[in-house]
């Protein structure tokens, strides 16, 4: 058999991010015409079970979308951390103004130009026990012009000058909001997280699953061909026996030895087989078919239209199992108990978080703001530092619903989905301890099998020689002859089945071990 386990642990598999999405649904018409025009040349095409195996994992459409999932859910955990990267502000603006009023005391009018300013930078972060910070800083100005429309001989000139108003101010302020009693736990806050970070595991499995039913398919529809071309070959060997039978009647009925009506017989068995050749033709068509659907065969791939001639047979080297080591690996490595469990956790977060929001509201936050002014910004900048001006507030806020129907049945929910998940888990775990049974029973049934149908294939071809060797003496009839020989088929046929079925239940316990990727060396990257 040729060595195809190399060519698994080396395959890259087309599963990098670089990766197509998916072919095109669609063909052109000059596409489709050359399929057609090459439907009709059946050439024959030699096809390695690693062969198959990296073509069905480069090329299977349910396999990427498992990818991208896990892409998706990668970049989702990634966003989940969001709320905790410290965030920065900064801001600016300027709004400069004119004013004309008359000032009834003076009886004149007056003008007020001027312009104000500020900027501001700060930085804020929250905790996952429900603190938030914020820190900031500003600094202004403030600038106005005050002008006095006199005329050139008012005498008030010497008492209304017009006057310039400069002032500068800074500030830093601090302010703290801590979340007590219902916020101040860590489920309350990070349950984003925590089930984002468990999609991205449950995604992970997805992919092995979908990726190792991918394996066994294919592993099973290119087995189906070897064995629906091995029968084919049975079914041909049993047509030649039968033609080689009949030319040994028409000499024993040329010596007078039997009746014409013996070849009437001998016919109508060569007609039989011919036909049950048709059938293992259509047989193997169909073993074909299914392969290249496994495949993920195009209509432009050059084995669509080919004749597959596999190079391995029914062989694959797996290891023996033990049934204790195989129900302590599926309760480890089964998928879909995996999936129930992550399914599990992800309830239990939510119910964590629901009970906790039963609790009240309760806030407390304090802030300190230190203030600065002058006519200079280095008089501003020097009052806030020097802490002449502080500004200090502390308060608390506490939130009741009356009553708080919504958060009490939510919890109840969350229980109940608790549950649920936990009993799905359960019913899981019975599953696949009861598959791991049926498996084990499967495997050694059909051993025994093959072994049985050795026997009976040893046993028949002796018959065989002995009915024909026999019926060229005239010392049985013909049907003795045919009987023997259907005999020998059937154990043929019996022997080819059971070989792949017992092969493809040593496929199926890997499958519910969870390690069937890991016995071929099948890795994704």
């Amino acid at each position: 058999m040729t060595s195809w386990k190399p060519l698994l642990a080396a395959l890259a598999l087309a599963l990098g991010p670089g990766a197509a999405v998916a072919q095109s649904a669609s063909h052109t018409t000059a596409e489709l015409d050359a399929a057609l025009a090459r439907s009709d040349e059946r050439l024959p095409t030699t096809l390695a079970l690693g062969d198959a195996l990296q073509r069905a994992l480069a090329d299977n459409l349910g396999l990427q979308a498992r990818i991208r999932e896990l892409e998706a859910a990668s970049w989702r955990a990634k966003a989940a951390i969001a709320p905790w990267i410290p965030v920065l502000t900064a801001g600016a603006n300027y709004s400069p103004s004119r004013n004309r009023s008359y000032d009834d005391r003076f009886q004149v009018w007056r003008q007020t130009r001027g312009n104000s300013g500020n900027y501001n930078i700060g930085v804020s972060f929250a905790s996952p026990v429900g603190t938030t910070f914020d820190a900031r800083w500003s600094q202004g100005g403030f600038n106005q012009s005050l002008l006095w429309e006199l005329e050139d001989d008012d005498p008030l000139r010497l008492v209304l000058e017009d006057q310039d108003f400069k002032t500068r101010f800074s500030a830093i302020s601090l302010s703290l909001n801590q979340s007590l009693l219902r916020g101040i736990s860590p489920s309350f806050h990070m349950d984003t997280l925590w089930k984002a970070e468990i999609a991205v595991d449950l995604a992970g499995v997805r992919q092995e699953q979908e990726m190792a039913q991918v394996v066994a398919d294919a592993l099973k529809a290119y087995w189906d061909l070897v064995a629906a071309r091995e029968l084919l070959t049975i079914a041909r060997d049993s047509r030649e026996l039968a033609e080689g039978q009949r030319e040994v009647t028409e000499a024993r009925i040329g010596a007078g030895e039997l009746a014409p009506i013996e070849l009437l017989r001998i016919d109508e068995t060569v007609a039989t087989r011919s036909s049950e050749v048709l059938d293992a033709l259509r047989a193997v068509e169909e073993a074909e078919g299914r392969l290249k659907m496994v495949l993920g065969v195009d209509l432009t791939d050059e084995l669509a239209f080919a004749e597959i001639i596999p190079t391995d047979g029914v062989e694959l080297l797996l290891p023996e199992r033990t049934r204790e080591g195989s129900l302590r690996s599926a309760l480890e490595n089964n998928p879909q108990l995996l999936l129930s469990r992550g399914d599990l956790e992800t309830r239990e977060i939510d119910w964590t978080r629901a009970k906790h929001t039963q609790l009240p509201t309760l806030d407390f936050n304090a802030s300190l703001t230190l203030n600065g002014q002058g006519f200079t910004d280095q008089e501003a900048v020097s009052d806030v530092f020097d802490g002449k001006f502080p500004e200090l507030q502390m308060g608390a806020q506490l939130t009741v619903p009356l009553p708080d129907i919504g958060s009490f049945h939510n919890a109840k929910a969350s229980r109940a989905d608790v549950e649920a998940a936990l009993l799905q888990l359960q019913q899981a775990e019975l599953e696949v301890l009861s598959g791991i049974e049926a498996a084990f029973l499967s495997v050694r049934s059909f051993d025994k099998k093959v072994d049985v149908e050795g026997v009976r294939i040893e046993l028949a071809a002796r018959s065989v020689e002995a009915a024909e060797a026999t019926y060229e003496v005239g010392r049985n009839t013909l049907r003795d002859v045919l009987d023997a020989q259907q005999a020998l088929k059937s154990a043929q046929q019996a022997r080819v089945a059971a070989r792949v079925q017992a092969l493809g239940a040593r496929v199926d316990l890997e499958v519910l071990r969870g390690t069937l990727l890991e016995t071929l060396g099948v890795e994704l990257q």
